[in-house]
C-alpha cells in the first residue's frame, strides 16, 4: 500500500518520539517500535467526555423524532396525515 524506505520511516518515527507526539521507543535488535501506554491529557479526557455526551444527545433526539414522526421524517405534516389516512383506509390514493 505505502512504500517508504526503512531509514525514512525511522527518521519520521524518531522525530515524533523526540517531539513527544508518539510515546514509544526503538528496540534496536529487531528494528521495531515499542509503544508505551500514556494516560490521556486533561484536554483529551474532556474532549472524549464531550464526544460521549454529544453522541447521547443525538441518540435521544433521533428517538424523539422517531416517536413523534415515525419513519416519514422527510414528509411535511400534510403529507404525513394523508399517508396515515391512506394507511387506515379512510381515503383513496390519488
Amino acid at each position: 500500500m505505502f512504500k517508504l524506505e526503512q531509514p525514512v520511516i525511522q527518521r519520521i518515527l524518531s522525530k515524533m518520539m523526540i517531539a513527544e507526539e508518539l510515546q514509544a521507543s526503538w528496540d534496536e535488535p529487531t528494528s521495531s517500535v515499542v509503544l508505551h501506554h500514556a494516560e490521556p491529557s486533561r484536554l483529551q479526557s474532556i474532549a472524549l467526555q464531550l464526544a460521549d455526551k454529544v453522541g447521547y444527545v443525538i441518540e435521544q433526539n433521533e428517538r424523539i423524532m422517531e416517536m413523534r414522526y415515525g419513519s416519514r421524517l422527510g414528509q411535511s405534516s400534510h403529507d404525513r396525515s394523508s399517508a396515515q389516512q391512506q394507511a387506515s383506509g379512510k381515503t383513496k390514493p390519488n
